[in-house]
């Protein structure tokens, strides 16, 4: 990556993402406390080469923070000019109400995708919000952008290719522990992918395109 923008910057937007962090055992932990995220922005600027990133989201909401500890601890790496603008993940919208009490919130990136369209939870992960009847109006209205197109998860881990096949997966592969490719519901989005990948082959596309093509 750092060779990627190197002689670039100026015309690169980057983005990244904090308060979730690894152990030595590879184990996964919130963290969005004051000393993480210093911690975090500094090694990220390090690893990239540069003086800034444009986009600094929250990576998952913290229950063991405060919402006004994390925000102050992010206001004050924008004021030193390591960060242009504050984004979220994840966040509902009693959490994006709170967290816009103390600086601009300008993204939430949330799951969405034409399979996970109000989807209570990610790969077993519990969702506080409903993407489509509560997030995608209420960032319309506030002038909050949702990174469109580019949500995460956008062709469901590849079940929504054009070359998807249960057969490339082996045992260890992670994507088998979301809900979407087991038993029915994996038999009813292998039905939902074959009809959209018939509307992309109409309009030449590749597969990747069909969320675009029917949002």
């Amino acid at each position: 990556m750092r060779r990627a923008i190197k002689g670039k910057r100026n015309s690169i937007y980057i983005a990244s993402k904090c308060g979730l962090r690894w152990d030595s055992s590879k184990k996964i932990r919130h963290d969005l406390s004051k000393e993480s995220i210093l911690e975090e922005i500094d090694a990220s600027l390090k690893r990239l080469d540069t003086d800034y990133i444009d986009l600094y989201q929250i990576y998952w909401p913290d229950p063991n923070v405060s919402i006004e500890e994390t925000m102050e601890t992010l206001i004050s790496i924008k004021e030193k000019g390591k960060v242009r603008y504050i984004g979220v993940s994840n966040f509902s919208i009693p959490l994006l109400k709170v967290a816009s009490r103390y600086d601009d919130i300008v993204s939430n990136q949330i799951l969405h995708n034409m399979i996970n369209r109000n989807s209570d939870n990610y790969c077993g992960i519990p969702l506080s919000y409903r993407s489509e009847d509560e997030i995608l109006p209420f960032c319309e209205k506030n002038n909050v952008s949702v990174i469109h197109y580019s949500p995460y998860s956008p062709l469901t881990q590849g079940l929504l290719t054009d070359d998807f096949s249960m057969d490339s997966l082996d045992e260890n592969d992670v994507r088998l522990a979301n809900p979407q490719f087991k038993g029915k519901r994996l038999k009813m989005n292998l039905r939902i992918a074959n009809k959209l990948n018939v509307i992309v082959q109409k309009y030449n596309r590749p597969g990747s395109a069909c969320f675009k093509l029917v949002d």
